[in-house]
């Protein structure tokens, strides 16, 4: 018994100094490294000898390491290229104020947090653009990025040049506030990826000047803030949207996002989402899903959302539910308008000043087939008659009370 006994003392011994050996070997493999404008890239990048540049870093992390770097501004645009892996990234974090010329990511399982980025060089198409799977572009300030580039792009191609599919999955773009990029704040691309929580603002022509284009499928775009995207600081004479894709696009929730685009000149191009299919390209547009969105516009003469297929590609399976439309300059035409589009279903909205005496709160035109509309809020604050009737359990005319008893 005796003999047993001291073999099982003796195994367990033997597994815990195994343990003992290996948990701090695991544990090394996990270093945190910094980067201080006053440092030395022939550094150890430890805290007290930091290297100088944070593309020094992005040459030397490993999986699961994570960089410092150290308020100050940093005349760099970093190019990554060096991937973390499953349930170990490689986490690059700003320390205060660190303000970049923006950051090229092309490998996976990355984290870009807290950094100021603006003047981005001539040969970048983003602020941060992302090429690669589960990576995370979280809590950074992206603003007047050049002349030709988006806020933050997560890379893919159109049809004919490429996979729009599969080069960039599975990322997260979250907490990020972007003014003064060029033609929108956020693209996306690829699958699965899932913007948001941000906060986009004052976008610069370049042709358009937009909040979000999203092409690829199975995204979520939600709780986003769009706002303050004007003719005057826009430049030119640009088509403003909060949302807007031509294709393909497939699987895309939008959920939660107050879009504001407000104190435009009379008759302007403002539009909560511009969704068409270019019959010329593999542009597929379907199953798009509106939900719990607050749309506002100033625009009297362009509906919030307008979803225009084109035959042979008409749009499929849209479904409009629970959102708020509101325009805060009197009556102009439509909520909704729906163009060549088959199988959608617009319920349980509320419709605020969004008709006038020839258009009703919604307009299906052109080969529309299998519509479900009705149970939706429909109401005028001047009171005048507008053109049009109640669909299937519509509150016609029915005052929601956003203002208390005025208007």
């Amino acid at each position: 018994m005796k003999r047993i006994e001291h073999k099982i003392h003796v195994g367990v011994i033997a597994t815990l100094t195994l343990v003992c050996l290996i948990l701090p070997q695991a544990a090394a493999l996990a270093a945190t490294y910094y980067v201080d404008a006053n440092g030395n890239d022939n550094n150890p990048g430890t805290i007290g000898q930091p290297w100088q540049t944070i593309q020094k870093a992005a040459n030397t992390l490993a999986p699961s390491d994570t960089v410092i770097v150290n308020s100050g501004n940093y005349d760099e645009a970093v190019s990554i290229k060096k991937s973390g892996s499953t349930g170990n990234p490689i986490t690059y974090r700003a320390e205060g104020q660190v303000i970049t010329k923006g950051f090229v990511v092309e490998a996976d399982y990355i984290h870009i947090i807290g950094f100021e980025v603006t003047n981005v060089p001539d040969n970048m198409s983003a602020g941060i653009s992302v090429k690669g799977h589960y990576n995370q572009i979280l809590g950074n300030y992206i603003h007047h990025t050049s002349d030709e580039a988006n806020g933050i792009l997560i890379v893919g191609h159109w049809p004919q040049w490429g996979d729009i599919y599969n080069e960039s999955t599975n990322n997260l773009v979250k907490g990020n506030r972007i003014e003064y990029a060029r033609e929108c704040g956020i693209k996306t691309f690829g699958t699965n990826n899932i913007i948001e929580k941000n906060d986009i603002s004052h976008t610069i022509t370049y042709g358009d000047a937009d909040g979000i284009r999203f092409f690829g499928k199975g995204h979520i775009v939600r709780k986003n803030y769009i706002h303050d995207i004007t003719i005057e600081e826009a430049g030119g004479a640009p088509h403003i949207d909060c949302f807007q894709t031509w294709g393909p696009a497939i699987d895309v929730l939008f959920e939660g996002n107050l879009c504001e685009l407000l104190k435009p000149p009379p008759e302007t191009s403002y539009q909560i989402a511009m969704i068409s299919s270019m019959s010329e390209m593999n542009s597929p547009v379907k199953n798009l899903t509106f939900r719990n969105n607050i749309f506002k516009s100033s625009s009297n003469g362009y509906c919030p959302l307008n979803i225009h297929g084109g035959i042979p590609k008409r749009i499929e399976d849209v479904f409009i539910l629970h959102n708020t439309f509101i325009r805060d300059s009197g009556r102009g035409a439509y909520g909704v308008r729906l163009i060549d589009v088959t199988n959608a279903v617009v319920k349980n909205n509320i419709f605020y000043d969004t008709a006038n005496n020839w258009a009703s709160y919604i307009s299906p035109e052109e080969e529309c087939e299998n519509l479900d509309i009705g149970n939706n809020l429909i109401y005028m604050s001047d009171n005048e008659p507008i053109a049009g009737s109640p669909y299937p359990n519509d509150l016609w005319l029915i005052n929601p009370r956003f203002f208390g008893n005025a208007r």
